[in-house]
């Protein structure tokens, strides 16, 4: 098998290449490339490292639905990701959300409530940036893990009745 069977043969199976071998390829091999790749990121997220084209909403959804750390991988290429894709991402794992504000991303409310929907204690990532979140995104943290509760008294925030009540009964 020869250089050029070989490059073909991950074309052909969408399988990742370095970014190096990708830039030899012809514009067509690059498409063919391209379009398989695609599909593999929607079988198995990890592979958005081997895409190489225009990282659209529909490809960056498709790499955080199957594994919400991809996010990193997104944002370390300086793209702003879409508040649907840092939902899909924190819904799939809320601990991601340390990625997302350490970027200087603010995140909207709707992903805050993913994010300890999902894991309580992401409530931390954003007190530890200075967010601070609303009565409802404390409740969905204490709900989702009554100890959520020690780092919003931890900052000095006095929770509401209810986010005490929601906390008490979720220990």
């Amino acid at each position: 098998m020869n250089n050029k069977d070989l490059i073909n043969q991950y074309i052909n199976t969408g399988m990742g290449i370095p970014r190096k071998q990708y830039d030899m390829l012809s514009t067509n091999n690059k498409k063919t490339y391209l379009r398989y790749i695609e599909i593999r990121v929607k079988e198995d997220g990890n592979y958005i490292e081997y895409y190489y084209g225009e990282l659209t909403e529909d490809v960056q959804l498709a790499a955080v639905t199957q594994n919400g750390y991809m996010i990193e991988y997104i944002l370390n290429k300086g793209i702003t990701p879409s508040e649907a894709v840092q939902v899909a991402a924190v819904t799939k794992e809320g601990g991601v959300m340390l990625y997302i504000i350490a970027k200087g991303i603010t995140p909207s409310e709707a992903v805050q409530i993913a994010a300890v929907t999902q894991n309580g204690n992401a409530i931390y990532f954003m007190l530890e940036k200075g967010i601070t979140p609303s009565e409802e995104v404390q409740i969905a943290a204490v709900t989702q893990n009554g100890r959520a509760i020690t780092f919003i008294l931890d900052k000095g925030i006095t929770p509401s009745e209810e986010v005490q009540i929601a906390a008490k009964q979720n220990m």
